[in-house]
């Protein structure tokens, strides 16, 4: 994504994302720890990744 921030300026905005999915055999702390790892993995694989 690249905003115009001012008259003949821009800056460009990436984002890495980690995803993990809750069901019934885990509770919800493992759960966003598997995403927090994910999003770590993602950052570490370059920009603008999803894992």
């Amino acid at each position: 994504m690249i905003l115009q921030v001012q008259e003949n300026t821009q800056a460009s905005v990436t984002g890495s994302f980690g995803v993990a999915q809750l069901n019934a055999n885990t509770d919800v702390e493992t759960t966003i720890a598997e995403a927090d790892k994910a999003m770590y993995a993602a950052k570490a694989a370059g920009r603008n990744q999803v894992k």
